[in-house]
């Protein structure tokens, strides 16, 4: 209950980030999981977990490319907006 985001960088370990952790985050309720995906340079934002879901998954991803803003939002409130170009090497 104390974690509002995480983030996994992503190259080798990309399909295992996007399946196996994002069930794992999504079934403790971790409102938001971002990968920062190396491969395609871009960031992929999970939010709207359901932890009962057969899988546990995340209902929605938005993907995010260079030039863009992902918006980090918590309590169902935006409070930052972080650009992809800063969280690409």
């Amino acid at each position: 209950s104390d974690i509002g985001l995480l983030i996994e960088s992503a190259e080798s370990s990309l399909d295992t980030d996007r399946v196996d952790k994002g069930r794992i985050y999504a079934r403790a309720n971790i409102p938001a999981y971002w990968i920062i995906n190396l491969v395609e340079r871009q960031v992929e934002a999970y939010s709207d977990p359901d932890p009962q879901g057969a899988p546990p998954a995340y209902r929605r991803r938005d993907t995010f490319v260079r030039g863009q803003t992902v918006p980090l939002v918590l309590m169902a409130q935006t409070i930052a907006q972080v650009r992809v170009n800063d969280l690409l090497p």
